[in-house]
C-alpha cells in the first residue's frame, strides 16, 4: 500500500516533471514560402521581419508556455508532405479538409472543429479584368474557354475542382495576376488579403474583385497526428493559448503591416 505522503510526493513529482518537459520542448513548425499578407510575410526560406500576424500569434502563445519554436519555410505541397511524414511537428496556417484530417490533428470539441482556436478567417474571391464578364452567382461559374488560376497546392484548388471549374496552378501571386492581365486566364481565385497586398503594391487598375466570396474558411495551426498523440497536453495548451490570445495579438500587431 502507498501511504498518503508518498502519493502526494509522486503527484508533485509528476506535475513538476510535466512542467519541465513542456518548458524545455522545442517544436518544428512549417509554413509556406509564399507570402500571404498579412499573416505570412516575405517569400523564400527565411522568416521575414516582421514575420506576419500568424507568426506573431504563435510566438506569443509559445512564449507564454515556455516552448521553443523552429520555423521551416517550404513550398505549399511540401509543407503538407513534411507534416504527413513527421519531418515537422506542425504546420500553419491550414484550412480543414477530410484528406488532411487523415494525417493532421485539428482542435476539436465534441467531434467538431473548434473554430475558437483558429488562427485566422480568410476569404477566397475571384478577380477578373474590369472589361471582361464573369458569370458567377456564388455557387456556379459559367464555363469559359479559359481556365481559372490559383496558387499551386492551395485548398481553393480542390474547392474549385469540386465545382467542375478547370484550374491552372502556378507558384506565385505575380504569375497569377500577370497571366490574368495577358488574358491567359478567365479569372484568378486568390485570398482577399493576398490580393489586397499585391494590388496595393502593383499597378493593376483594370483588375477587380468579384462578389460574393467563393468561400470563407477558418485557418489553424495543426499538428501531425503522431506528434499530437505523443504530446496531447502540449498541443491542447497551444490551441487554448492561441484561442485566448488571438484577438489581442492581432489587434496589437496589425499596425506593423499597414503602410
Amino acid at each position: 500500500m502507498i501511504n498518503n505522503g508518498l502519493k502526494l510526493w509522486v503527484a508533485l513529482s509528476v506535475s513538476l516533471f510535466s512542467g519541465l518537459s513542456l518548458a524545455s520542448q522545442t517544436i518544428i513548425l512549417a509554413y509556406s514560402d509564399t507570402q500571404s499578407y498579412p499573416f505570412q510575410m516575405g517569400s523564400g526560406r527565411d522568416v521575414a521581419d516582421p514575420p506576419g500576424l500568424s507568426i506573431d500569434l504563435i510566438n506569443k502563445s509559445m512564449s507564454e508556455l515556455g516552448i521553443n519554436v523552429r520555423y521551416v519555410r517550404l513550398p505549399g505541397k511540401r509543407v503538407l508532405q513534411y507534416l504527413k511524414t513527421g519531418k515537422v511537428d506542425g504546420a500553419f496556417i491550414l484550412s480543414h479538409n477530410a484528406q488532411r484530417e487523415k494525417y493532421a490533428s485539428y482542435p476539436m470539441v465534441e467531434g467538431k472543429l473548434d473554430s475558437t482556436k483558429r488562427v485566422a478567417t480568410l476569404g477566397y474571391y475571384f478577380y477578373k479584368l474590369k472589361n471582361k464578364p464573369l458569370d458567377w452567382d456564388g455557387e456556379n461559374l459559367t464555363q469559359t474557354n479559359k481556365q481559372v488560376g490559383a496558387h499551386l497546392g492551395f485548398s481553393i484548388v480542390r474547392e474549385l475542382e469540386k465545382r467542375k471549374v478547370k484550374v491552372y496552378e502556378v507558384k506565385t501571386t505575380s504569375q497569377l495576376f500577370g497571366m490574368l492581365k495577358l488574358q491567359r486566364l478567365a479569372a484568378i481565385a486568390v485570398q482577399d488579403s493576398t490580393a489586397l497586398d499585391f494590388l496595393n503594391s502593383n499597378d493593376y487598375p483594370d483588375v477587380e474583385q468579384v462578389q460574393p466570396a467563393i468561400i470563407t474558411k477558418d485557418y489553424y495551426l495543426v499538428f501531425g497526428q503522431k506528434f499530437a498523440e505523443s504530446h496531447p497536453n502540449l498541443v491542447n495548451q497551444v490551441w487554448d493559448t492561441i484561442g485566448s490570445s488571438r484577438d489581442s495579438v492581432l489587434s496589437e500587431n496589425r499596425h506593423k503591416y499597414v503602410d
